[in-house]
């Protein structure tokens, strides 16, 4: 009897372990993914999982045969053996993700303070740590049933030990520490399985299936009913009220004296990766000018945008509040594929090709779905499909910006007499930022500094000012092309970006948007006002007015021809936050969150409103 409920104990964590990444692979069945591919993700997590058990073993037999069998002296075994193994794998995390030049060990003894520490063990840590405790029986197995195993040989501690050992080289191998671990030990990672983690992690992020900490998610998501569309809610007087003080009901999207549209047929929209304004001198009159001289220049030069605030974070929700003027990303992508209107999509309409292209894999947020089925861009273009092209080059997260503004100076070559909107996402400034010029190739300012941050921006504005020129060598630059330069969000994660710039957290903050033509004076966007309040929720609502675009309902911000600030409107980690003039709201959307059922069904009735029809 003790045997078998030994087996079945110790068998719980293997079949939960199998269980997930068996859901986990049904999950990606819609893309190819071949047996290799599923084998390296297995093998992976598999190692992951079984490296705390065969410590645990471990430590259980040593104490059997050392003699302490107490259970109090076994319970704190257990616990310190768990939170010992958390900690360091989560600094080891935190090491590998800030200093990737750098060792691994000497990573952990760097990193080895006690705000990296607090930083590994963040809000979402501790909720993928919750994922151990269907493992925790199997683990208690060892301590608490001494005497089905009391009889083992002396020599099973160390090979139990051995096991361990050789499990955690292997985990570290595969690269299945943690996706940050993947994805910033090697420009080029060492290995490929390590590899084939680092191309399906983002993916595996997106639908929420990681190992066991959401095997019941993906049960349920599996077994259990489908999940029903929201329903729309009426407002009481006294929440229309409120919504009107916020200005988020009554008045018009749109303005009633739109500017005469502006056909333009290159457009080129370029989104920088994590930028907010307090990393531009010509925003942060602390920083030197030097640090980015391309973009001093032509944000004092061009039409920009001074308010604009970003509507969302990560990439994906940002890139889709600019593009769809929506918050509520993940809902689209489940129920609105094809439905809902877009930037790509309208101009598609009006006979434009449209392509986006990225650095990163294609596998990561899963950019075919995102940009082709769900923003409508005929093509999209990643690291997959630049990678073999002359010249490319891997920096960071996949292919170096410089290689991808390369690329797209291609497709705009190849569309040269035809309209077309190619976007650009870069990838270099995200934390940990990433750069490949020598020490002594950086200006005075930023060479004096240790900081990777100005650094990688430094490098952003030349490969900027290397796309500027080279478009107009090139001829692509003329009275036709309107040049968009923004960012898809501000810095959401990052220590060096919060104590570089003393900012108290990672709430969304203001970004840069730039308007370059060689004609300003005839853009339809020099007339909007430079300081009006906004966020990139406005950003679709304005370009239908200066492109003369179909106006769209659906929409969530307003156009800023209308001349007023607009409310801007600002979601993190589940919360939102709303001001406009002098009010401001912050509501949780989670079940129990603060009292205001107003904004939380404008937020709602809102994203229904292309489902309505």
């Amino acid at each position: 009897m003790w045997e078998w409920l030994l087996l079945f104990l110790l068998g719980l964590p293997l079949a939960v372990s199998v269980g997930s990444r068996w859901f986990m692979f049904r999950a990606l069945s819609r893309a190819p993914v071949g047996a290799r591919e599923f084998c390296g993700l297995f093998l992976a997590g598999a190692c992951k999982d079984l490296l705390p058990l065969a410590l645990l073993l471990a430590l259980q037999q040593a104490a059997l045969f050392a003699g302490f069998l107490t259970p109090a002296a076994l319970l704190a075994g257990l616990a310190a053996g768990l939170g010992v193994l958390v900690v360091l794998l989560n600094i080891l995390d935190a090491g590998v993700y800030y200093n990737t030049r750098q060792r691994v060990f000497p990573l952990f003894l760097k990193e080895l303070r006690p705000r990296n520490i607090a930083v590994a063990l963040s809000v979402r840590q501790k909720a993928a740590l919750g994922g151990i405790l269907p493992l925790l029986a199997g683990y208690a197995a060892c301590f608490f049933l001494p005497r089905p195993v009391a009889a083992l040989p002396p020599a099973v501690p160390a090979v139990l030990l051995a096991l361990a050992i050789l499990l955690g080289l292997l985990a570290l191998a595969f690269g299945r520490l943690e996706f940050s671990a993947a994805s910033y030990l090697k420009a080029r990672p060492s290995t490929p399985y390590m590899d084939i983690h680092r191309q399906f992690s983002g993916k595996l992020a997106a639908i929420g299936a990681s190992s066991p900490a959401n095997f019941a998610a993906c049960l349920r998501n599996r077994l259990g009913r489908p999940q029903r569309l929201l329903q729309a809610a009426d407002y009481s007087r006294s929440e229309q009220r409120s919504l009107e003080r916020l200005g988020l009901l009554g008045g018009g999207r749109y303005s009633e004296r739109p500017p005469s549209p502006v056909r333009y047929k290159r457009i080129i929209l370029v989104c920088l990766e994590s930028v907010s304004q307090l990393m531009l001198p010509f925003y942060n009159r602390n920083l030197d000018p030097a640090i980015t001289p391309f973009l001093q220049t032509l944000l004092a030069r061009s039409p920009r945008l001074d308010g604009l605030w970003t509507s969302h974070s990560p990439t994906d929700e940002g890139l889709y509040a600019l593009h769809a003027s929506r918050l509520g990303c993940e809902y689209d992508l489940k129920h609105g594929l094809g439905r809902i209107p877009s930037l790509s999509g309208l101009l598609r309409d009006k006979g434009y090709a449209t392509c986006a292209l990225s650095g990163v894999t294609r596998h990561f947020g899963n950019k075919d779905v995102f940009f082709k089925r769900l923003l409508r861009y005929e093509r999209c273009l990643a690291e997959e499909d630049l990678a073999d092209r002359p010249g490319s080059r891997y920096l960071g997260w996949g292919l170096a910006d410089r290689s991808v503004y390369s690329a797209a100076l291609e497709v705009l070559e190849k569309r040269r007499d035809e309209p077309v909107l190619v976007t650009v996402e870069t990838a270099n400034t995200h934390a940990p930022y990433y750069y490949s010029r020598p020490e002594e190739g950086f200006p005075p300012a930023v060479a004096a500094t240790s900081s990777r941050l100005l650094r990688a921006m430094h490098e952003t504005d030349l490969d900027l000012m290397f796309f500027y020129t080279q478009l107009k060598e090139r001829k692509l630059f003329d009275r036709e092309t309107l040049l968009i330069i923004t960012a898809d969000h501000s810095p959401n994660h990052g220590h060096e970006y919060l104590e570089l710039f003393k900012s108290p957290d990672f709430w969304p903050d203001r970004i840069p948007l730039v308007f370059a033509t060689t004609d300003p004076a005839n853009c339809p966007f020099s007339r909007l006002r430079k300081n009006l309040a906004c966020c990139q929720l406005d950003l679709l609502p304005t370009l239908i007015e200066g492109l003369g675009l179909p106006r769209l309902e659906t929409v969530q911000g307003r156009s800023l021809f209308r001349g007023e600030d607009t409310p801007v409107i600002r979601e993190f980690e589940g919360k939102i936050r709303v001001r406009h003039g002098q009010t401001e709201l912050l509501v949780n959307l989670a079940e129990g969150g603060e009292r205001f059922d107003g904004l939380k069904k404008w937020y709602y009735n809102s994203l229904l409103q292309p489902y309505r029809t």
